[in-house]
C-alpha cells in the first residue's frame, strides 16, 4: 500500500484552500435555535445486557426537527447508586437512573452475573478505591459524576449492539454511542431512520440533499450530534464540565462538527476524520466516501459550485477554526479514503490546544488499539 498524498515534511506545511460561506455562523446558529425549540426530551430505558460490570440504557432524545434519534447509554455498574434512588432524568421511564440500578440494592447480582459481580464485585472494594489511570468519579468512586464520552460511528455504520462499544465504560468513563439517521447497514446495524425527502442522490448519504444547505443530510446529522451532548449534560450520572467527543472517520468529522458548535465539549478526539478539507477530498481520495461526489458530479455537469458550496457548510476545516477545546487527532499516511492532507488541513486551522498521532504504513484502519490507548490516556489529562 503505497503512500497516498503528501509526505511528513509537506504536511507540516499544508494549508487547506478555504472556502467558508458568508452566513456559516448564523446559519449554524438558527440551525440549532431551530432545533432546540423541540423538547429534548432524552429517555433512558435500562436494557438487559447480559454484563456484569456495566450498565446499558437504550436511549431516545430528540434531534434536528423534533426527530427521535437512538443511542445506548453505558454506566460502570453502581455509578448509579451513589446518585441516590429518587433522581432520574426527566422524562425517563421508572426504571431509569438513579432508580433502575438502585432499586436491586446492593446484595443483588444480575441474573448471570459471575460470582463476585455487582452488586458484589465493585462495592466490596469500598467506595474510595479506584483503579490506577480511572477517572475521577469513576467506580469504586462513584460519590462524584462522571466523566462522559459522546462516540459518533463512522460511515455507514449505526450504534450496533451494546455489546459493540464498552472501552469507555470499562476504563470508568460514562460513554453515550449515538446511532446515526439514516445508516447503520453497511458494517454495524442502526435503529434511526432520516425521514426528510430530498433530490436525486448518488448510491450513500454523502449527496442526499447537496444542491440545498438547508435540506444537506448532514446538517440534520450535526445537530443530532450536538443535541447528544446536550443529552449526556443533562443526565444525572454525568458531570456536564467534563465531556469529550471522539469517532473514527464519519465519527471524526462529527467530533469536529460538535466540537467547533457546542460549548459544553471539554475535549475532542477526531480519528482519521472524514468530511474534512472536502474539495481537496474529493479530488484525490481513491476510495470511500468522497467517491459518492465524484460519481454525483459526473452525472450532474455543471453543479459543481453548488455541491461544493454546500459541503462548505458540513467541512471540518471550517469547524476546526472554531474549536477551542483541547484535542488529538490521529491520521494515516496511506489512507486511501481520508488523504493525509484533509486531515492535516483541518488540524492545522484548529483553533484549541491540540496534539496528532501519525500512523506512516496505516491506511483509513489508523492506530486501532494503539490509538486507543493514546486517546484513553489523552481523555485522562483533560477530563479528570
Amino acid at each position: 500500500m503505497p503512500l497516498t498524498d503528501l509526505r511528513l515534511p509537506e504536511l507540516d506545511a499544508y494549508r487547506p484552500t478555504r472556502r467558508i460561506p458568508a452566513d456559516f455562523d448564523e446559519f449554524w446558529a438558527s440551525t440549532l435555535a431551530q432545533a432546540r425549540t423541540f423538547p429534548l426530551d432524552p429517555v433512558f430505558t435500562p436494557v438487559a445486557s447480559g454484563l456484569a460490570i456495566v450498565d446499558v440504557f437504550d436511549v431516545a432524545f430528540s434531534g434536528f426537527g423534533g426527530d427521535r434519534i437512538r443511542a445506548w447509554l453505558a454506566l460502570p455498574r453502581g455509578v448509579a447508586l451513589a446518585r441516590g434512588v429518587s433522581e432520574r432524568s426527566e422524562g425517563a421511564p421508572q426504571g431509569a437512573p438513579g432508580d433502575a440500578v438502585l432499586a436491586r440494592g446492593v446484595s443483588e447480582r444480575s441474573e448471570g452475573a459471575p460470582q463476585g459481580a455487582p452488586g458484589d464485585a465493585v462495592l466490596a472494594r469500598g467506595v474510595s478505591e479506584r483503579s490506577e489511570g480511572a477517572p475521577q468519579g469513576a467506580p469504586g468512586n462513584t460519590v462524584g459524576r462522571l466523566p462522559c464520552v459522546v462516540e459518533f460511528p463512522g460511515y455507514g455504520g449505526g450504534r450496533g449492539l451494546p455489546t459493540d462499544c464498552l472501552l469507555y465504560a470499562a476504563a470508568g468513563y460514562a460513554h453515550l454511542f449515538v446511532d446515526i439517521r439514516g445508516q447503520g447497514s453497511g458494517w454495524r446495524s442502526g435503529d434511526t431512520p432520516d425521514p426528510h425527502g430530498t433530490g436525486p442522490q448518488h448510491p450513500g448519504v454523502m449527496t442526499r440533499g447537496v444542491l440545498d444547505p438547508a435540506g444537506y443530510y448532514y446538517r440534520r446529522v450535526i445537530t443530532d450530534c450536538v443535541r447528544a451532548v446536550e443529552v449526556a449534560a443533562a443526565h444525572p450520572a454525568v458531570d456536564p464540565d467534563r465531556i469529550a467527543v471522539t469517532g473514527i472517520s464519519q465519527g471524526g468529522g462529527l467530533t469536529l462538527a460538535v466540537a467547533g458548535l457546542s460549548s459544553q465539549v471539554a475535549a475532542a478526539a477526531p480519528d482519521v476524520p472524514f468530511l474534512c478539507d472536502m474539495r481537496r477530498g474529493t479530488e484525490i481520495a481513491s476510495a470511500g466516501p468522497f467517491q459518492e461526489v465524484v460519481g454525483y458530479l459526473a452525472v450532474h455537469r455543471g453543479h459543481e459550485e453548488q455541491v461544493f458550496e454546500t459541503l462548505a457548510y458540513a467541512d471540518g476545516v471550517n469547524f476546526a477554526e472554531r474549536a477551542e477545546c483541547p484535542s488529538l487527532f490521529s491520521v494515516a499516511l496511506m489512507d486511501e479514503s481520508c488523504p493525509a492532507s484533509t486531515v492535516f488541513g483541518a488540524y492545522h486551522l484548529y483553533a484549541g490546544p491540540k496534539a496528532i498521532e501519525v500512523y506512516p504504513f496505516n491506511g483509513h484502519e489508523g492506530g486501532e488499539s494503539v490509538q486507543d490507548a493514546a486517546r484513553l490516556a489523552f481523555l485522562a489529562r483533560h477530563l479528570s
